[in-house]
């Protein structure tokens, strides 16, 4: 069940908090969303002395650089296969059919003195894993091949847990490949299937692998051969557990084997089923949880540590620092940047806004002055009279003087003014004397009334103006 803890400031180390009941092992992290929410989200394994922990997605978590003494928003913590993780478990069964290096003769002699056949007790013991897999856990089983003598193949490949597999059957298939020996090259065999199972398995979290043998081989065993695998498992994480048969095996070989990981010996052969049960809590993943916290200091660096504990009733779990290479939250400076650069960007769209309005106002005031003085000039004073004058268009030449206070201007022969011109409007324009002015208009017309290349519905004519109505232009003179 998922639970939020809203965590306080913690001003001391948290050592002083609690005894430490147990360590936290951080197997893998995910800082994608840290620069823009501060979430990190890690996998750990928790184990006291006895083994896993459970109950710990109740607890209180803490995180921080040295001591986990961060001011965090938020910390969850679930159970890892609630959360959603998969584990993938291969156990190869990586030895003799007999697990003793004996011949056949030999071991059927001895197994009618010992009872089963060490493979029998093995298989038990991987019956008793199933149960303890999730639904969406995988588990595949493989063993030696006698007629290729140089790998080792799987029973079943990435299966589903329910995969069904006589005993009989892996018998048949894990026989000797040679009389007395063991496999010509185990570590080389086991190697190459692990590879290739890793292959296979690339979308998985957690990748388990549990080696049942008794370390009779040709080939020397190197310490170290684990780690070149653990590249190869890409975003999971990689467990190995050894289970090594004393009785008949080769113990210098089973504990090369075992360096990377876990290792239980089974001193008779039927003690392989009990060694085997035992790892089902370690394989299901009991005591595995996905952490996801929500940091609210600005933690960043180039190398940064992170210190992981849980804190409930029964002590401290705490894990040692664990390297989560650089961190960098969208920092606080940056904001700041944005910010200031939000408002000078408004101030100087408020300037900018302010200097158009008064430059409009402006200019209006100049063009009310400039038609005033206009309008100053081109008082009609006594017998002074207008006249258009045409420049170009039908009636070029043509005189019309202004003799009305109103004079209208057209195609139609009712005006004052009539001009024989197709784009000139029946009545087009109007001139009167007002206030001892001259004022054109437009009447609507069709082609509009331009002065000075200027169309307009009504303006000031002053000495010299040039009219243009359709295609006939004309000049308004004063005489």
């Amino acid at each position: 069940m998922r639970r939020k803890w809203a965590l306080l400031i913690a001003l001391f180390p948290v050592t002083a908090l609690a005894s430490e009941a147990g360590r936290i092992e951080v197997k893998g992290f995910n800082a994608e969303s840290y620069r823009e929410t501060g979430e990190i989200t890690f996998t750990v394994d928790v184990r006291d002395d006895s083994g896993p922990v459970e109950g710990l997605e109740k607890a209180q978590w803490l995180i921080g650089v040295g001591e986990p003494n961060a001011r965090l928003k938020s910390a969850e913590a679930q159970p890892f296969r609630a959360a959603g993780g998969v584990t993938s478990v291969l156990v190869v069964l990586a030895a003799t059919g007999n697990m003793t290096g004996q011949d056949e003769a030999e071991a059927a002699q001895a197994n009618e003195a010992r009872g089963a056949p060490p493979i029998k007790h093995a298989w038990d013991g991987i019956a008793s894993l199933k149960p303890a897999l999730g639904k969406k856990d995988k588990l595949a089983i493989g063993c030696y091949d006698e007629t290729k003598q140089s790998t080792l193949v799987g029973l079943a490949s990435a299966s589903s847990v329910n995969v069904a597999l006589s005993v009989d059957e892996v018998i048949q298939k894990c026989r000797s490949p040679e009389a007395g020996g063991g496999l010509p090259r185990l570590k080389t065999a086991l190697s190459n299937m692990v590879s290739d199972w890793l292959g296979k398995n690339k979308e998985i979290d957690r990748a388990v692998v549990v080696v049942v043998t008794d370390g009779n081989s040709k080939e020397p065993i190197d310490p170290e051969w684990w780690r070149p695998l653990q590249a190869k498992a890409g975003r999971a994480w990689l467990e190995l557990y050894v289970v090594g048969l004393v009785d008949g095996g080769d113990p210098a070989k089973i504990e090369n084997l075992a360096k990377g990981g876990v290792l239980r010996r089974a001193e008779t052969r039927m003690n392989l089923t009990d060694e085997v049960s035992a790892l089902a809590q370690l394989i299901s993943g009991t005591g595995l949880y996905r952490v996801k916290y929500v940091i609210e200091d600005a933690i960043k660096g180039p190398d940064v540590a992170l210190t992981l504990a849980a804190k409930d009733s029964r002590g401290l779990f705490k894990s040692d620092p664990y390297p989560v290479g650089q961190l960098q939250r969208k920092s606080s400076w940056l904001r700041i940047v944005i910010l200031v650069a939000a408002v000078l960007i408004g101030a100087v769209f408020l300037v900018l806004l302010v200097r158009y309005i008064v430059a409009a106002v402006a200019e209006s005031r100049r063009r009310r002055e400039e038609e005033a003085a206009a309008a100053a000039n081109q008082q009609y004073e006594g017998p002074t009279r207008g006249k258009l004058i045409v420049r170009d268009g039908p009636a070029r030449g043509q005189i019309y003087p202004l003799i009305e206070d109103l004079t209208y201007i057209g195609r139609s022969q009712e005006n004052q003014v009539a001009i024989p011109d197709k784009t000139v409007s029946k009545r087009h324009a109007s001139i009167k004397i007002a206030d001892r002015t001259y004022i054109i208009e437009d009447l609507q017309s069709v082609a509009g009334v331009y002065v000075n290349g200027q169309k307009v519905v009504k303006a000031h004519l002053k000495d010299g103006d040039s009219i243009r109505l359709g295609s006939t232009e004309m000049q308004f003179k004063l005489s």
